[in-house]
């Protein structure tokens, strides 16, 4: 078995079943978790007409650290009809069932097909072992018709 750190100290990293001891301590900017979801499913398909539509598309998982933050990045493919208004692309958050905040930005503002991605910084605090849920938000300020599939969403989870 091959290990860092001593064999009878708590903190132990072990190669062969990639489990961490307690007592780890992991770098700022170290990634603890990675969470992801790319959807080819018809069924998430969404049009979006003058308003907000949010948990087409998730990712849920447990928290490892408390003192962590969420790297997200979602991308979808799409679509607007018209330039009138504009479409925008985001996320809510979700701690132990509860909403804790979304956040969307401005994406598309022409009438074509496109393939757009965004990443954010999520920092909602919280405690090890809570539920986590991101879910996708589509937004279309005025009623044209924009289409939003084939969403991806990645979540990293980051020491502080």
């Amino acid at each position: 078995m091959s290990y860092i750190g001593s064999k009878r100290s708590s903190s132990l990293v072990s190669f062969d079943d990639g489990t961490i001891g307690s007592g780890v301590v992991f770098p700022a900017g170290h990634v603890i978790q990675t969470n992801y979801i790319l959807s080819t499913s018809i069924s998430d398909d969404a049009t979006v007409n003058g308003t907000t539509r949010i948990g087409t598309v998730n990712v849920e998982f447990n928290r490892k650290l408390a003192n962590s933050y969420f790297l997200i990045y979602i991308a979808s493919l799409i679509y607007r009809p018209s330039t009138s208004g504009q479409s925008n692309l985001g996320y809510q958050i979700k701690v132990n069932g509860v909403v804790d905040s979304n956040t969307s930005i401005m994406v598309k503002d022409d009438n074509s097909w496109h393939k757009v991605g965004q990443f954010f910084k999520d920092t909602t605090t919280g405690s090890v072992n809570d539920t986590i849920k991101i879910e996708s938000l589509y937004q279309n300020t005025v009623s044209t018709d924009n289409v939003f599939k084939q969403t991806t969403i990645i979540v990293y989870e980051v020491v502080s």
